[in-house]
């Protein structure tokens, strides 16, 4: 079986059975099951929003599970069809993941700062390994999907 059919069938599996935890304190959440995930997001103004999400979870469901604490984070809802989930990840967790598909490479190519270590959130599912992980939000981002809507992108 592919990696990315893999993870995609796990994220099927686990989509919508966890509330993420959130910390605004700068501290990872309390009280975290075995099982679960501490992220740290670093938001578009330098503050760190601590999450706890659950292995096998993408970054984008436990972003959105904290109520969508990064504002226009997740515009598609995972269908691959944005970059509002654009992330930066640690260079040590971007070469640990598996690689990207071909439509998330093709999302990214359309994404606003573009750097050699980022992602989508909804294709980075969590592993055990990641706790306390920190990931980056970019200060723009760009839902090209409006732009075409409105008429003021030809195609």
């Amino acid at each position: 079986m592919a990696a990315h059919v893999f993870l995609r069938t796990l994220r099927r599996l686990f989509h919508g059975r966890t509330r993420a935890l959130l910390s605004t304190d700068g501290r990872p959440p309390g009280n975290v099951s075995q099982g679960s995930v501490n992220i740290c997001l670093l938001n578009r103004d330098g503050k760190p929003l601590w999450m706890s999400g659950r292995v096998g979870e993408t970054l984008l469901n436990v972003v959105m599970n904290a109520n969508g604490p990064v504002e226009g984070y997740g515009a598609c809802e995972g269908t691959l069809s944005c970059t509002t989930c654009h992330v930066y990840l640690p260079s040590e967790a971007f070469e640990r993941m598996c690689q990207p598909t071909e439509d998330e490479l093709d999302m990214l190519d359309l994404a606003v700062g573009l750097a050699e270590t980022s992602r989508l959130g909804c294709q980075v599912v969590l592993e055990p390994w990641m706790d306390g992980m920190k990931v980056k939000v970019p200060k723009h981002t760009a839902d090209l999907r409006g732009l075409a809507e409105d008429g003021k992108m030809e195609g």
